[in-house]
Order: C-alpha cells, then sequence, then structure tokens
C-alpha cells in the first residue's frame, strides 16, 4: 500500500489525470457520522472533497493507488459499520478551473457506485489496470455490469485488501454465462419473466452464479426467494416454507399456504394436498410479483424433495404468463426422472440450459493470479492442472499451499516448492480440520450430520452445552473459512466442505453420533421429520426404532408430500424384518399414496403382496379399500365394484365405512348396468336411512351423492339437484370426514349443464374445483376444468372452452393424474373438427385412444367416441361415423339422459336417416323425447323437436326447435339446427327465402363463434343459390384487438391495472391456470410476450372492445 511518507505535495494536484471516487451513504442520514470518518483519512491520501451532498461525497484524488487505498482503510476503520457505504472508483481527465471540476470520471463514479453493495469498494477496469499488482490489494471480478443511466455495461472489480488467499468467490471464464444472467435478470425486471437451469459438478461454479443473480436482481429491485437444498434434512416441502417465509408474500396469500403446509392426515383420511401446496405457492409467489419483479432461486436442487420439484415444474411452466423468473443450479448426479423433466420444461418453453464445464488453462491462471495476486510458476500451473479445471478445487489447493507455507511469491510469480507433495480436495479440507481446536473439530463433525445448513441451536441440544459456548468454539471454523451465517443458522461454505468432514469419520462412528442425535431430538421434542433422518441415517437392517420412526414421518406428511412418504414409507420396508408382524401394516399404508402419485400398477402390485401374506383384519380392509381406490382411479368400475364386496366382507370391518363403501358401489354398478335404476336408488335410500340411525355425517354425504348421481344419470334433473344440494350442506357443515369419492359439487354443476344454465356450471365447477384443490381431492380436479371447459364449448365460446381445457391438461401434466384427459382431448378435438383443423383432430383423437390401449382410465371414452364420429363425418367417412356412433350408442345405454347424451342423439339420428337406418333413428328420438319427460330443459325440448322433424321430415317441427335453440345460449346448437331446417325446405322445392335465412343465421353464429369448418360447410349450399351473399360477409378476425373474446379482454383490463394471475381469477371467478392460458392466447393474438407490454399497448390505445 501507499503510505502517508510516500506523498510529496505534488501529489495534491487534481488536473491532469485524476482518479474519482463517490462515497454513497445507504439508509437513514443519521448515518452521517461515517462520512466524517470518510473525511478524517483523505488528506493522508491526499484527498480532495470536491462536492456534499446529503447522501455522500464526491473525492478526486492525484493517483488510483492513492484512491484505492484510501477506501481500503475507510472500509477496515469503519469495520461492521461500512455497510452503510458505497464506494465506486474510476480514472480520466479532469480539468480544474480553480472552481468547479470537470471529468467523465466523476460521471463514471456516481454510475459505478450504484452497483456497489453496502461496505463495498468498487472500480472500473482503468482502475484495476494502473493500480497493478499491489501488495495487500487484490480485485474480485464483478463482470460486465450496467451502471443506472449507462446505455452499455461495463466491466467492474471489487477491490479488497488481501489478508492472506481470497475467498472462491470469483466468476472467471463464465462471461458469456454471466451475460445470460444479466439477460435473464434483465428480462425479469421488465415483467416478462423467464428460466435458467445450471448444472455442473460439485466445486465448478453454480453457487457463485446464483449469487451473482441474487446480487443482480437486489440491484434492479427484483424479489427474491432464495433457497437451498440439503442432502441430509431434505425437508419437505423446501420452497413452499421459504415462500410462505417471504416478507413480500401478500398476507392473503401467505395464510392459507401456512395452514396447508401445518396440516397432517387425521384418522386415516388422508387425501393428497401435494397439488393444493404447489397452487398455493404459486399464488403466493405471483402475490409478490404484484409489488416488484419476483424471482425464485434453487440451489443444490439435486437434493430437491418432491413437492419442491413439483413448485419448481410448476414454477418453469407459467414463467412468462406470471412475470416470474426463475435460476435452478444441480449437480449432475444424482438425478431423478422428475428433475430430467423439470429440465425438459426449462428447455421445451425456451429457458437457458447452462452447462458448466471445466475451466480452460488460460482460466486457470487468471484464476490463479485473482487469488494469490501473482501470475503461477511452472511448477504451480503443473500442480493447478490436477485440479481438472475445478474453481473450488484450485482455491482450496491454493489455500492450503499458502497455509503450509509452500506458497512463494517473488518478483510478481507465485510458485511452489520443489518439496510439496500433491494434495487432494478432500485431504486438504481435512489438513484445515487438524489446525483447528479440537473442541472446534468435534463440534464441526456434530454440525455435518445436520446438513449444509444448522443452527447453533440444534448442535446446543445434542452436546448439551450452552448455546453461547457452541457459538464462541465454531467462531474458529468461521475465521478459517470453514462456515459462514449470520445469527443462530450457520452453513457450511460448501457441501463439498460439509462432506469431507462428514466422511472423515469412520461408518461406525457416524451412525451411533446419528443414533445419540436422534434420541436427543426425541427428548427435547425435536419434529418428527428431523427425528426419523436421524435414525434412518443410523439404521440397519432389522432396527425397528428406526423403523417406527420412518413410519411416524410418513404418516405425517403423506397428506402434502405423498412422493416423500413414499419414499419414507419404503425406507422403513427396507429396514423392516420379513417376518415382522407389523410390515404388513406399513405396506398397507403405501397402496393409496401410490395411487395418489398415479403409479397405478405399484399400487396393485403392493395390494397383492399384503393380501398375500394373510395379515389381520384391519390391515386386509385398508389394502382392499385402496385396492378399490386404485380400480376406481383407473375407470375399472367392475374390478372396483368386486374389490368393494370383498372389503365390506372383511370380518370386523368398521361398520360405517363398509356401508359407505356399500352405498357408493351402487353408484359405480348402475353406469356399468350390473343393476338398474330401480335397485340402485333403493341400495342408495337405504344407505341414507342408515346413516341417519347412525348420525353418521359423513354417511348422508355419500349417500345423498349417490343419489344425485343416479338421479342425474337417469334424467331427473329437479331430484338430482336437490341431493347434490343436501351432500353439498353436510359437506359444509364441517361433520363430514372427506374421502377420495365425495364429489356433490361437481355432480351439481354437470346436472346445472344439463338444464342449460351453463354459467351457473361454470361458476359452480369453478367454485367445486378450489374445494378439491383445499381439500387435496388430487383426481377430481381436471374434472372440473372439464365441465366448466365443455359449458363454454356447448355455449360456442371455443377460445374460452379452450383456456379451461388447456389449464386442466397443465394440471394433469403437473399431477400425473390423468382421469379425466379423455373428456379434455374429446373437448379439443371437438373443437378442432368445427374449425377445421382436422390434422389436431386426428392427432388429438389418435393420442386418446393410445391412453385407451395402454390401459388408462375410461372416464371420458365415450365422449372421445363423439368426437371421432364428428370427425369422420367432417372427413366425409359417413359409414365409418355411422357405425362409431351406433357402437357408442349401445355401450352407453345406462348413462343415455346424462351429460352429452343429447347431443350424441341428435348426431345419431342424421348419420342413421342418411343409410336409411330408421329404426336406430326412432330409437334415438324416443330417448330425446323421454329425456323431456324426465328433464324438460329448454335445450332437451328443443334436441327432442329437432330429432323429431328430422326422423319425420317435418319443417314445421324443425322451425319450432329453431324457436326453441334462439332461446337458449347454446348456439351451435341452434347454428346446426338452422341447417337441418334450411336443408329440408331447400329438398321441398319450397320456401327458398326463408331457407336462405336459416343458412345466413347459421353462418353468422359459425363465424361469430369461430367455426371455420360449419362456415364453410353453409357457405357452400348459400353459394349454389346467392354467392353474392357470401361474399358480402365479414369474417371473424383471428388476430389483433378484435380477434380477443370478452372474456380474453377482461383479463387484459385486468393485467393493465396491475393484478396478478390469481386476483384476476377470483374477479372473474375462474382459475389462476385459465387466466394462464388466456394470457397465452392473448399473447399469440396480439404477437406480445409480456403483461408490462399488454398493458401499455391496453392503455395507449384507451381500453379497446371487442367489435366482433
Amino acid at each position: 500500500m501507499t503510505h502517508a511518507s510516500d506523498r510529496s505535495a505534488s501529489d495534491r494536484r487534481v488536473d491532469g489525470i485524476a482518479t474519482v471516487m463517490r462515497v454513497d451513504l445507504q439508509g437513514s442520514t443519521d448515518l452521517l457520522d461515517c462520512l466524517d470518518v470518510v473525511r478524517s483519512h483523505l488528506d493522508d491520501y491526499c484527498g480532495r472533497e470536491v462536492e456534499t451532498s446529503a447522501h455522500g461525497l464526491l473525492v478526486v484524488f492525484a493517483s488510483t493507488r492513492q484512491a484505492v487505498g484510501c477506501a481500503l482503510t475507510i472500509q477496515r476503520t469503519l469495520g461492521d459499520a461500512s455497510a452503510a457505504l458505497r464506494l465506486g472508483i474510476d480514472a480520466g481527465e479532469v480539468i480544474d478551473a480553480d472552481a468547479e471540476p470537470e471529468c467523465a470520471a466523476f460521471v463514471a463514479a456516481a454510475r459505478i457506485v450504484t452497483r456497489a453493495d453496502g461496505g463495498e469498494v468498487l472500480v472500473s477496469d482503468v482502475v484495476r489496470q494502473l493500480v497493478g499488482n499491489v501488495p495487500g490489494v487484490r480485485f474480485v471480478d464483478r463482470g460486465r455490469l450496467r451502471p443506472e443511466g449507462s446505455s452499455e455495461p461495463v466491466h467492474l472489480w471489487a477491490a479488497q485488501e488481501n489478508s492472506g488467499i481470497a475467498s472462491d468467490r470469483t466468476t472467471v471464464g463464465r462471461s458469456m454465462d454471466l451475460a445470460a444472467l444479466h439477460r435473464l435478470v434483465s428480462a425479469i425486471s421488465t415483467d416478462s419473466g423467464g428460466t435458467m437451469i445450471i448444472e455442473g459438478e460439485a466445486g465448478i461454479g453454480k453457487s457463485h452464479l446464483l449469487r451473482t443473480a441474487v446480487d443482480l436482481a437486489a440491484r434492479s429491485g427484483t424479489e427474491v426467494v432464495d433457497v437451498v437444498a440439503d442432502d441430509v434434512t431434505r425437508r419437505i416441502g423446501t420452497l413452499p416454507h421459504a415462500v410462505a417465509a417471504h416478507a413480500a408474500v401478500a398476507e392473503e396469500f401467505r395464510r392459507p399456504l401456512s395452514e396447508l403446509l401445518a396440516r397432517s392426515a387425521v384418522d386415516g383420511d388422508i387425501e393428497d394436498l401435494s397439488f393444493a401446496v404447489v397452487e398455493a405457492t404459486i399464488d403466493a409467489v405471483e402475490s409478490i410479483g404484484r409489488k416488484a419483479p419476483a424471482m425464485v432461486v434453487f440451489d443444490d436442487a439435486q437434493w430437491a424433495d418432491p413437492l419442491s420439484v413439483a413448485v419448481l415444474r410448476s414454477l418453469i411452466r407459467r414463467a412468462t404468463t406470471a412475470s416470474v423468473g426463475l435460476v435452478v443450479a444441480l449437480r449432475l448426479s444424482p438425478r431423478s426422472a422428475e428433475l430430467d423433466r423439470m429440465i425438459d420444461d426449462a428447455v421445451d418453453r425456451g429457458g437457458d440450459h447452462i452447462r458448466l464445464g471445466p475451466l480452460d488453462g488460460v482460466d486457470v491462471q487468471a484464476l490463479s493470479m485473482i487469488v494469490t495476486g501473482a501470475a503461477p510458476g511452472p511448477r504451480l500451473r503443473t500442480r493447478l492442472e490436477a485440479a481438472g479445471g475445478n474453481p473450488l478445487f484450485i482455491t482450496e489447493l491454493l489455500r492450503v499451499l499458502d497455509d503450509e507455507g509452500l506458497l512463494r511469491i517473488e518478483s510478481g510469480v507465485a510458485e511452489v516448492a520443489d518439496s510439496a507433495a500433491p494434495v487432494g480436495l478432500s485431504e486438504s479440507l481435512v489438513r484445515r480440520l487438524s489446525w483447528l481446536p479440537a473442541d472446534t473439530r468435534e463440534l464441526l463433525r456434530i454440525a455435518s450430520l445436520l446438513g449444509t445448513s444448522f443452527t447453533l441451536a440444534d448442535v446446543a441440544v445434542i452436546t448439551a452445552r450452552p448455546v453461547i459456548d457452541v457459538a464462541s468454539a465454531l467462531r474458529e471454523a468461521s475465521v478459517a473459512g470453514l462456515i459462514s451465517g449470520d445469527g443462530d443458522r450457520l452453513v457450511f461454505r460448501h457441501d463439498l466442505v460439509r462432506e469431507a468432514v462428514y466422511e472423515h469419520m469412520p461408518p461406525a462412528v457416524r451412525r451411533d453420533l446419528h443414533r445419540a442425535a436422534a434420541r436427543v431430538f426425541v427428548d427435547s421434542g425435536a419434529p418428527t421429520q428431523q427425528i426419523a433422518v436421524q435414525f434412518g441415517r443410523a439404521a440397519l437392517p432389522g432396527d425397528l426404532e428406526a423403523v417406527e420412526w420412518l413410519h411416524r414421518a410418513a404418516e405425517e406428511i403423506v397428506s402434502i408430500a405423498p412422493s416423500a412418504a413414499l419414499a419414507l414409507y419404503e425406507e422403513a420396508l427396507s429396514l423392516a424384518p420379513e417376518l415382522w408382524s407389523g410390515r404388513g401394516s406399513i405396506m398397507a399404508d403405501l397402496i393409496e399414496p401410490l395411487a395418489w402419485c398415479g403409479q397405478f400398477e405399484q399400487a396393485e402390485q403392493m395390494a397383492t403382496a399384503v393380501l398375500a401374506v394373510s395379515p389381520e383384519d384391519a390391515v386386509v380392509f385398508r389394502a382392499l379399500r385402496g385396492l378399490s381406490s386404485v380400480y376406481g382411479n383407473r375407470g375399472e368400475t367392475a374390478e372396483a365394484v368386486a374389490t368393494i364386496r370383498r372389503a365390506v366382507a372383511v370380518p370386523g370391518a368398521p361398520a360405517e365405512e363398509a356401508d359407505r363403501l356399500t352405498c357408493f358401489s351402487a353408484q359405480l354398478e348402475l353406469t356399468t348396468g350390473a343393476i338398474d335404476a330401480d335397485e340402485a336408488l333403493a341400495r342408495g335410500s337405504a344407505g341414507l336411512a342408515r346413516a341417519v340411525e347412525r348420525a353418521d355425517a359423513t354417511g348422508q354425504c355419500v349417500a345423498h351423492q349417490v343419489l344425485g348421481a343416479i338421479y342425474s344419470f337417469t334424467g331427473f334433473g329437479d331430484l338430482a339437484l336437490q341431493h347434490s344440494l343436501d351432500a353439498m350442506a353436510l359437506f359444509d357443515s364441517g361433520k363430514v370426514r372427506p374421502t377420495s369419492y365425495l364429489i356433490p359439487d361437481m355432480f351439481y354443476a354437470v346436472e346445472l349443464a344439463e338444464l342449460d344454465r351453463l354459467d351457473e356450471a361454470i361458476a359452480h365447477g369453478a367454485s367445486a374445483r378450489a374445494r378439491y384443490q383445499r381439500r387435496g381431492a388430487l383426481a377430481q380436479v381436471p374434472m372440473s376444468y372439464a365441465i366448466t371447459s365443455a359449458a363454454h364449448y356447448f355455449a360456442g365460446r371455443f377460445d374460452d372452452a379452450l383456456a379451461e381445457l388447456e389449464a386442466g391438461l397443465a394440471v394433469i401434466a403437473d399431477t400425473g393424474s390423468s382421469n379425466f384427459l379423455l373428456y379434455l382431448l374429446a373437448l379439443r378435438a371437438q373443437i378442432a373438427v368445427h374449425r377445421d383443423d382436422r390434422d389436431v383432430a386426428q392427432q388429438t383423437i389418435s393420442d386418446g385412444f393410445v391412453r385407451l390401449s395402454d390401459g388408462g382410465p375410461l372416464f371420458g371414452a365415450e365422449w372421445l367416441l363423439d368426437a371421432h364420429v364428428h370427425h369422420l363425418s367432417a372427413i366425409g367417412d359417413a359409414a365409418g361415423a355411422l357405425a362409431a356412433a351406433e357402437t357408442t350408442w349401445v355401450q352407453t345405454a345406462a348413462i343415455r339422459h346424462w351429460y352429452g347424451a343429447r347431443q350424441r342423439a341428435i348426431a345419431l339420428v342424421r348419420l342413421a336417416l342418411d343409410h336409411d337406418r330408421i329404426d336406430l333413428a326412432e330409437e334415438a328420438v324416443a330417448a330425446l323425447e323421454e329425456n323431456v319427460r324426465r328433464r324438460p330443459a329448454p335445450g332437451a325440448i328443443a334436441a327432442a323437436l329437432q330429432g323429431r322433424g328430422l326422423l319425420n321430415g317435418d319443417v314445421s317441427v324443425l322451425l319450432d326447435a329453431v324457436e326453441r335453440y334462439r332461446a337458449t345460449i347454446l348456439r351451435p346448437a341452434l347454428a346446426l339446427c338452422c341447417e337441418d331446417a334450411a336443408g329440408l325446405l331447400m329438398t321441398s322445392g319450397s320456401g327458398r327465402a326463408e331457407a336462405l335465412s336459416l343458412l345466413t343465421e347459421a353462418a353468422t353464429i359459425h363465424a361469430e363463434i369461430g367455426a371455420s369448418g360449419g362456415l364453410a360447410r353453409v357457405d357452400a349450399a348459400i353459394g349454389s343459390v346467392d354467392a353474392a351473399r357470401v361474399q358480402a360477409r365479414a369474417k371473424r378476425p383471428t388476430f389483433g384487438w378484435e380477434s380477443l373474446t370478452p372474456m380474453e379482454l377482461a383479463v387484459t383490463e385486468h393485467v393493465a391495472t396491475g393484478l396478478s394471475n390469481p386476483e384476476i381469477g377470483r374477479e372473474l371467478y375462474i382459475s389462476r391456470r385459465t387466466v394462464e392460458s388466456h394470457l397465452a392466447h392473448i399473447f399469440r393474438k396480439l404477437d406480445m410476450s409480456s403483461r408490462v407490454q399488454l398493458a401499455a399497448e391496453f392503455v395507449r390505445l384507451g381500453a379497446p372492445t371487442n367489435r366482433g
């Protein structure tokens, strides 16, 4: 360093080439005393204060070394208080006119300081080069940053005192990766969102890039959720817990997330709440984004728990529409299939995927120079080659060589002594341990049992020592650079440090310490998960104490993290003796979580294995109940019924639960035709009577749902609604124990739709969805999207239907629960046929048939066949369409009066009449007319008249049907009925003008709803008579503001007011996922990519409206 005695009077000149230091005060002006410290050192380094403000100083020095020396002296003098100051230094030509000096460096220094952290001295590359190689000073590369007010990024360096070997925080050789980070953070700061995945081996620099991302985000005003996973603890819901604890989360979103995380299984009635937790976490993250740009940073994702991985995948899928950034770092191994899928999701959506490789030779030498302050000599370069280009290995090697006095720096060259023996990373870390006091070493070993991150309190509990003593003893490890942290929580500087400490202990010693720690945690009342981790690490096969705690831990978390619970169950099973009597109970507990996770085959195998060992009756009952759930979720209704019968026949089966299963079985058996409606109603009524007699609220709720479903299947709408309402009232009473098959609100929504109360059905479907998400009824959530999508579809709101079904498909992708996938695929195919997009229709139908052939759930198969019929008709395969329609009609005899049957019957009438199958047409019309007698909804009446008019060739009846349809919102059905009536009028040769009027009405509807297939068909009919009428009609735009639907415009308006996706969903009574689907459509139609751009354009245009 330059000392005061080295300076002359000429050093005080400030004209010519001079150095400018900007000192900014952060925070309260109460800290102005810090500036007095700054001023006290200026004279020692020939600095002159040329500008003063309430928030800082501008100082000019004659040389860069004086400026940097002064800055570091100020930093050292203030100590911790230096965090109140930021210092920026640049050099340039100055003109001093004995008044106000002028210098470009003044502006540059003021800009540089904006990128400095509290207490940091940040300098330009010019300053670093002019200072040169000065003992006691080192420069840490901060990369190319864009200071506030600057149009271009500049290369900046952090000046630090060099007391020995520098830290390993560097970004040498990562300029391209840093540029990608800058682009991502810039996109996030403008609400565009984005994703980055960083992969590489341990020590390669992933965490340093993440820290850089955090620093950049903080400077841009972005709120960061910063998470690190841990190999030892693997806390369930690490990411959701971190989000819930973030200060910027709105309380209205924090509360439901915290409540979900606190929930656990109750009385054995467990539901999978993981989906609800994921959804609540996304809502909470988006609430952060309402106030400021938001970014999630997740390090060491290879150790992430399944619930956190599910959140990461969900964030990736909606990073753009939700304007949330995500940066994830992970090692190349270990790697789960879910992490592979996460990376694929990110790449498929245009995210950055960075694979950090080793530094090349030039970068290795550069890193060595930064760490040592000198160029590496030949022997040192040879030694560095053994580090394989790994920055951490290089840094640790240099640190050990320096600590052992084997590194010599002479004439600007760093060289290693000839006698220095090669040393590996682990060995170097262990050597550093040996220099610590014995007490400190022992505490580090204890800490390594707890994971990369640990608390002083936990170490104190295990060692039975006061926290203050533990903190004092660990201070030496902190000084040695092995651990760091603030307050009670500490962290090993790198996971490799913890691994070196941990692995250096003999396995037997580690197991004994883990067991001792576990028992201390038991005595202190520690959380079950923490105890189970320690017992699991200590266990050998046959350790029943460990089995018990692992089993208990699994039961505690199975409702919020079934995947993680599965791992604990399986670990318990791997330790349990083969002949141990409790083994079957653990296996039985595995069945339903396996089904929730979509592992139906494994769940079935587990149930079979349990039943094969003839366990006690209670275990047999649980196994059969779980197996019935597996069959039910796969749509194998007959097998589910048979298994329920076996379950209720088990001696000692719980009477109330057996009655509920028996009652529910009646609903299933009716759909297969195994029993008729009368028997189903009798069994449902008997179940209700028994539940009332027992005061069993859950049983009553089940019975009312079953009766409502039966009445809905058989077409008695009023009775269906009443029983569904009774079931919903019981469910809301708080007296009902939820089960996976209790979904009365879903049946209520379906019946509303069947009564043509479509908007009410949409509202209740959305309400049911919210309930299922809160309950964790994972399998039912996609069905709610099928209901709302179908209601929009029947109303002709195809864009809105697509938004709903795409949201449902996203849920299926997130959860793996594909029970109602076929409904959604069928609706997508139907819309594609209407829009004359035959390739999409064919591919979607084929995808559905593949799912069926692969043994997928059967729910919605009839709708898929309906779409197949529609597609075959559209491509001109009338014979194939009739064959498929007749097959579907026969197979759906048991639900001929349920949702979708009306449209199925009309399609069959048309096809049958075209092929002279009068008998089949008469059967379909009879069903339509019977449906009117049972459920006289306006649309049902119109459909029955339409069918009768077609069958009898009676134009007057068809015109009556047209009038009936006009009184509903069933726009596509009205258009088709207009076509039917016009066709008969044209065939009869009379009423040509009326036929053209009906065709024009049909064409107008097709154009409005975007049914280009129907429009082409009608235009062909009109054109054969009046071509001018076709040419005069305006077509519905597919791009631009006028192409937006009313719902899309409403979403846009709320985006412009600054609402987040969950808040928009609440305003419009749709789900957040549906909002995301609408935004994706809006961005495509308007050729935009961000919410900010959308909002700005909306405001600029003065709230454009849809004139279509």
